[in-house]
């Protein structure tokens, strides 16, 4: 009698830390299945919108470094995000027959889309920071550094089967280490850190570069005057997406690092907004190339010069300052010639911009 009442309380503790577990593991498959599905609806939505300028983007028939980060970029977030959401949606048994092919889809295609963030921050550094490959080596290194970190956690890593009959589906897959016990969560906290801070880091000195630059051209002997204003719109475009790419990988830095396990998927979402604004930003240059080519067809028709495909492909010297523009006659030197140029053609084409 005594032995029974002795073994009943560990009995319902027993089942009450099993059913405890069985609750955690439920919200955490209904957080990740909900934000795989808000992550995929939002990639969809941002594709379908802007299909048609992809089109035109791509219609000019040029192969540019560009155009390859764009089109890696778009396509293999939209690749991972489907993965993912096949991955939360499904049992393991019901889309294919082990934890191995969705899982490790999911995973390269984060590291090659860690890879073209690389190409993708090394390159704008190099075009907003002044043209100097010292800073643009740097922050590409800083970002490899993220690569190589996912590429080294990913070998050590497989998926394994497991069951929890309270679930709504009884098998999930989970991610196992081939690393001793004792160093597995020493080893695994290196390698978040490898993997999380450098980006932070490399978006920050992508924002000192172009503030420097910046300065340069408001304090500097050629004024901010010489500039028109569609250089100035990339110019500004290009820091509110350094801005905003650090704030997400700032935020996903605190989410891994301070949040509970059951929200880190949650925050999983701020991955998804890392290719809209990739996309978005060579979108929004293809814009701006384009207003500048047609500014220029209106104002060569209005000139009543004959315009032909290749009159705008080529490079035309600036034209010389007319009398009307230059009344006085006085001597110009060749960068207010260029300033005075690009405020007659910015007159012409305010209503465009």
């Amino acid at each position: 009698m005594s032995s029974t009442n002795s073994s009943a309380p560990g009995e319902q503790h027993g089942l009450q830390d099993w059913i405890l577990e069985s609750v955690q593991h439920y919200q955490s498959y209904q957080l990740a299945a909900c934000t795989a599905l808000t992550s995929f609806a939002l990639l969809l939505f941002e594709y379908v919108t802007t299909f048609d300028r992809e089109i035109r983007y791509l219609s000019d028939g040029k192969r540019t470094w560009a155009k390859a980060v764009f089109i890696l970029n778009r396509y293999i977030s939209l690749l991972q995000s489907t993965a993912t959401l096949f991955c939360a949606l499904s049992s393991p048994s019901l889309f294919y027959r082990s934890c191995v092919i969705l899982p490790r889809i999911i995973e390269a295609s984060a590291v090659l889309l860690c890879a073209v963030w690389t190409v993708f921050s090394t390159l704008r550094v190099y075009a907003f920071g002044g043209n100097k490959a010292a800073i643009a080596v740097l922050v590409g290194l800083l970002s490899c550094v993220t690569v190589i970190a996912d590429s080294v956690l990913i070998g050590f890593s497989y998926m394994v089967k497991a069951r929890l009959p309270l679930s709504p589906y009884p098998e999930f897959c989970t991610m196992a280490f081939d690393i001793p016990v004792q160093w597995e969560q020493k080893v695994t906290l290196q390698v978040a850190i490898l993997t999380l801070l450098p980006l932070p880091i490399a978006e920050a000195i992508g924002i000192l570069a172009v503030l420097v630059q910046l300065r340069n051209m408001v304090f500097g002997p050629n004024k901010p005057r010489a500039m028109t204003q569609l250089a100035q719109r990339i110019v500004r475009e290009g820091f509110y997406y350094f801005v905003a790419i650090m704030l997400i990988n700032t935020a996903s830095v605190i989410a891994n690092f301070v949040l509970d396990v059951q929200f880190i998927s949650a925050c999983a979402i701020f991955n998804i907004l890392i290719p809209v604004l990739v996309s978005r930003f060579y979108l929004n240059l293809d814009d701006v190339r384009s207003t500048e080519g047609q500014c220029e067809r209106i104002h060569q028709v209005r000139l009543g010069v004959e315009c032909s495909k290749t009159s705008y492909a080529a490079f035309k010297p600036i034209s010389p300052l007319t009398e009307r523009a230059n009344p006085n006659n006085v001597n110009i030197h060749y960068a207010e010639e260029v300033f005075r140029y690009n405020q007659r053609l910015l007159r012409k084409s305010d209503a465009l911009v």
